[in-house]
């Protein structure tokens, strides 16, 4: 099921007005009324928004990520929220994934 949501979504991931984020809220509340533990991003603040959820630097508990990989696993580590977030999260959708690469 999940390979089938990806070629959904990913079929549509450049084009605009094609209703992704409508598609993307389903696809939460189905898997939700499953049971599954979802987790909503985006890489902007407005796009988080828009679909119901917040940043993956949010999420991640990692805050701009600008430091040093070892400093921000090592905050991760130390913070019980967030380690108990990853646990927990079973789909983690990240809307507008392909600006996070251009981004870098």
């Amino acid at each position: 099921m999940y390979n089938a949501l990806w070629r959904m979504l990913h079929c549509t991931d450049s084009l605009t007005g094609t209703g992704k984020s409508v598609l993307l809220r389903e696809i939460v509340k189905m898997l939700r009324e499953r049971g599954t533990k979802v987790a909503i991003t985006a890489t902007t603040g407005v796009a988080g928004v828009n679909i119901g959820g917040s940043t993956i630097h949010s999420f991640a508990g990692i805050r701009l990520g600008k430091e040093d990989v070892d400093i921000l696993v090592k905050r991760l580590r130390g913070t019980k929220k967030y380690r108990k977030r990853w646990r927990k999260t079973r789909v983690l959708i990240i809307d507008e994934g392909a600006l996070a690469w251009w981004q870098r």
